[in-house]
C-alpha cells in the first residue's frame, strides 16, 4: 500500500521490485487480492499486452481512494507503521496517469538499480513544498500539483535531481521557466537542486522522440536566458534533457555508464551549445553544500519509510512497527514530512 500511496500507479512486477515481495507477481501470495477485497486498490492490466503476457503480469494497480477502506486501515495501524506507510501525508489517491506513473516508476526502479544515488524519491514526496530547503531572501514557494517533480533522485552528498518525465510538449515553456526560476532563486550550495527531462516516445507517435527533443530544448534555452542563476552557479548547468532511448537504448539494456546519470545541458558556447554533463558524477559535477549534514539526512530520514525502493534501505533497517493509535485530526500532517525531507 505504501508503494501506490507514493508511486501513484505501478504494474505487478514494479511493486514486487520495490516492496521487495516475494511471489507476488506469480501470485504466490493473497496480498492482492486481499488489498482488492479491502477496497483499497483498484485494479487494471494493459490493454496492448493481452494475449502477449501472463494475464497476472498484464496487472496495474493504484490506490482505490475509498476513504471508508482507508479509515478501516487506519484504525488498525499504530501511528508509526501509519508514518513509515504515508510519510504523514495520508493515503493520497490523486494524479493517477497510468502510462505516465508507470513510466515514472519503472525510471525510478532503474535507477535506484544502476545510478549512483543514496534514495530516489516518488512523486508524492517530490513536492517543491516538501522537498525544497529553506534558502535566506528567496521568495515563497508556488504551492499546487504543477510544482512537483515526478520523481527525485539523491545522491549520497544530498544533491537532488527532479526528475521530470515527458511524454507531450503542450505547455513545456511554462513549466520549464516555473523549474528554471526555482533553480535561479535558490542556489545549488543552499538547495542541492537540479533537474532533468526524460523524454519518452509517445504510443500514438513512437516517431516524434527528435521533434520533442528540439521543443524541450528550446524552451530550456528560453528559460535560463530569463533566469540566468548567477556567476559560479548558473541555471543552465542546473537542468539537464535526455531521452529514454539515450539511457535505454534496446529493451533489457542500459547505457554503460547510465550510473552517472549522463544528460545534455546547455552550457556551451554558440554553436555547441548542448555538452555532456554527468549529474550523478559527484567528480564531474561537485557540490558543496552550506550544510552539508543537513542536506544528506533525508537519506537517513527515508530509510524507513516502506514505499522506497527496498533495494537502496540499508541492510539491517528495522521498519517501524506499533505507536499510538493516529488521531483523525493527525491524518494528514505535512509538517514532519517536510523535516523528513528538506532536512
Amino acid at each position: 500500500m505504501a508503494v501506490l500511496d507514493q508511486w501513484r500507479t505501478a504494474t505487478i512486477e514494479q511493486v514486487e521490485a520495490l516492496a521487495d515481495v516475494e511471489g507476488l507477481t506469480r501470485g504466490r501470495t493473497s496480498l492482492v487480492s486481499a488489498l482488492w477485497n479491502a477496497g483499497l486498490v483498484d485494479l487494471g492490466r494493459w490493454g496492448h499486452a493481452w494475449g502477449s503476457v501472463p494475464p497476472r503480469e498484464q496487472l496495474l494497480l493504484r490506490p482505490a481512494g475509498d476513504s471508508a477502506a482507508v479509515q478501516d486501515l487506519t484504525s488498525v495501524l499504530g501511528w508509526a507503521e501509519w508514518f513509515s506507510v504515508t510519510a504523514g501525508l495520508g493515503v493520497d489517491a490523486s494524479r493517477q496517469y497510468a502510462r505516465h506513473n508507470v513510466l515514472a516508476t519503472e525510471f525510478g526502479l532503474r535507477m535506484a538499480e544502476h545510478g549512483h544515488v543514496g534514495m530516489v524519491l516518488g512523486e508524492k514526496l517530490s513536492s517543491w513544498e516538501l522537498l525544497v530547503r529553506p534558502v535566506p531572501g528567496a521568495p515563497d514557494l508556488p504551492r499546487g500539483g504543477q510544482s512537483a517533480a515526478d520523481l527525485t533522485l539523491i545522491r549520497p552528498d544530498g544533491l537532488r535531481v527532479l526528475v521530470e518525465i515527458t511524454a507531450t510538449t503542450t505547455g513545456m515553456d511554462a513549466k520549464v521557466r516555473r523549474l528554471a526560476k526555482l533553480l535561479h532563486q535558490r542556489p545549488m550550495a543552499w538547495s542541492g537542486l537540479t533537474a532533468v527531462f526524460v523524454i519518452v516516445p509517445r504510443r500514438d507517435k513512437p516517431n516524434t522522440t527528435l521533434a520533442d527533443l528540439k521543443v524541450v530544448t528550446r524552451a530550456v534555452e528560453r528559460a535560463v536566458r530569463s533566469f540566468p542563476g548567477m556567476a559560479g552557479d548558473p541555471t543552465a548547468a542546473r537542468i539537464g534533457v535526455v531521452t529514454w532511448q539515450a539511457l535505454f537504448p534496446q529493451n533489457g539494456t542500459v547505457r554503460q555508464d547510465l550510473v552517472t546519470l549522463p544528460v545534455m545541458t546547455p552550457t556551451g558556447a554558440s554553436g555547441a551549445r548542448w555538452q555532456l554533463m554527468r549529474l550523478l558524477d559527484e567528480a564531474a559535477f561537485p557540490f558543496k553544500p552550506k550544510d552539508p549534514e543537513g542536506i544528506r539526512a533525508v537519506l537517513q530520514n527515508t530509510s524507513t519509510l516502506r514505499g522506497i525502493p527496498a533495494s537502496l534501505r540499508p541492510s539491517g533497517t528495522q521498519l517501524p512497527t506499533g505507536g499510538g493509535k493516529v488521531k483523525l485530526r493527525k491524518r494528514h500532517d505535512p509538517s514532519l514530512a517536510k523535516l523528513m525531507l528538506a532536512g
